[in-house]
């Protein structure tokens, strides 16, 4: 069975190789890094003549590319966290302590933010949720693992645990509001926030090449499938899917 980019490579060699400027209207967008040094082989092999080689490029630099806002270091990005986080809960929690929830909280916002989803209201139901929610049902390694965080005793009391719980996911909304204007006023943001912000003034007109080549994608996030929407409906986009005939071929579409 011939490797998936080999196909590819000899695909877009067929259809634009000859052509012009040959592939170098072309900018391959691949989901990371690693595959372009196979797919430089894989092109190479396809001629015996010297080539046009197309643009290189992976899904988050080209998101990158057409964003008024940096990335931002993680180290940053976590200690301004910290600051809010301790203007809003009113607490005087060390940066140590507080470092693997300021990471876990940081990856929330970047999910929620590739997937779009509409962060007020988001964090306004999971509030009124928690509200609800009574800590009794937790295991006891996951109380004593809040106990930790929460820097209280272990033989904390339950209402008193519970009140810190429900406080912190009472935040969570205006800390990412917080948080989403203090980069931006850096100029600078996290993936998710760079993603939605491109999807949110996105203008296909400012994209610089002939056609994008998107290769080896499978799942999606919401930010990735808007952008292939606009540059497919530019007319910009070729794609190409890593999946087996098998799986898009078949009447079994719940396998």
């Amino acid at each position: 069975m011939e490797p998936f980019l080999k196909i590819v490579a000899e695909d877009l060699y067929r259809k634009y190789g000859a052509q012009g400027n040959g592939l170098a209207d072309i900018t391959v967008v691949f989901p990371n890094r690693r595959a372009r040094l196979f797919f430089d082989d894989f092109l190479s092999a396809c001629s015996d003549k010297p080539v046009w080689s197309p643009q290189y490029t992976t899904i988050e630099e080209l998101f990158q590319s057409q964003s008024d806002l940096m990335p931002a270091d993680r180290i940053e990005m976590v200690t301004l966290l910290h600051s809010i986080y301790q203007q809003e809960l009113h607490t005087d929690e060390s940066l140590d302590s507080f470092w693997s929830w300021g990471e876990l909280m940081l990856a929330d916002f970047d999910d929620v933010d590739r997937n779009l989803a509409p962060a007020d209201q988001l964090f306004s139901l999971l509030r009124e949720q928690r509200e609800l929610t009574d800590t009794s049902f937790l295991t006891e390694e996951q109380r004593e693992a809040l106990e930790q965080f929460f820097g209280e005793m272990k033989n904390a009391q339950p209402t008193k645990l519970r009140e810190h719980y429900q406080a912190v996911w009472s935040m969570l909304g205006t800390v990412y509001q917080k948080f989403n204007k203090l980069l931006s006023d850096k100029g600078i943001g996290y993936n998710g926030m760079i993603q939605r912000r491109v999807i949110s003034n996105l203008d296909t007109e400012r994209l610089s090449a002939g056609k994008y080549a998107f290769v080896g994608f499978n799942s999606l996030d919401g930010a990735e499938k808007e952008l292939f929407r606009a540059i497919q409906k530019a007319g910009k986009a070729l794609f190409y899917w890593d999946y087996d005939p098998a799986y898009t071929e078949s009447s079994l579409l719940h396998e």
